[in-house]
């Protein structure tokens, strides 16, 4: 029973990122990512939850002391978002949305410290994240709060971590 339910869970899990590949093949349409970008983001995003529901259904993940592999799962989950994040172009913010859900699918299953730990690399990676696409527009010239990107960056920073300190008493 322990294994159906986690089949399943992956298989919502798979129907999420389905969906969030629909709006992105959407922004693909408006010109605001190109296929190539898209494919790859897809490519990772399918052998990472081909491999997880392998390693569940054929009983490997049994070894774990988590066989959910939570973490693993939740990694995969903050770096396919930060990916989006990416390549999303002026509607990136939205691509910030899947966070809630990945860190609502561990928060009963990990205890506080593990989500303590995958919050701070989820904030850490988005800084990295926000700094690779402030490098590449901007080239390195100092943060100007005047600037619509920079402003937008600081919005989406400051919703992601909105939620996170009341995962971290829930769990």
């Amino acid at each position: 029973a322990s294994r159906s339910r986690t089949t399943c869970s992956i298989g919502d899990w798979s129907s999420d990122w389905c969906s969030a590949g629909r709006v992105l093949a959407f922004g693909v349409q408006q010109g605001w990512i190109t296929w190539s970008r898209l494919i790859a983001w897809s490519v990772f995003l399918v052998i990472g939850l081909t491999t997880f529901y392998v390693a569940l259904r054929s009983g490997l993940s049994e070894r774990f002391a988590d066989p959910a592999l939570t973490i693993a799962q939740t990694l995969l989950g903050v770096i396919g978002v930060e990916w989006a994040y990416l390549i999303c172009g002026p509607v990136r913010g939205v691509a910030l949305y899947p966070l809630l859900l990945i860190f609502s699918f561990g928060a009963f299953s990990l205890t506080w410290r593990q989500i303590m730990w995958l919050t701070l690399f989820a904030l850490v990676s988005l800084i990295g994240t926000v700094a690779v696409l402030h490098g590449s527009r901007h080239g390195i010239h100092p943060w100007a709060l005047n600037d619509r990107d920079t402003r937008a960056a600081l919005t989406n920073g400051c919703v992601v971590t909105m939620p996170r300190p009341g995962l971290c008493t829930r769990a």
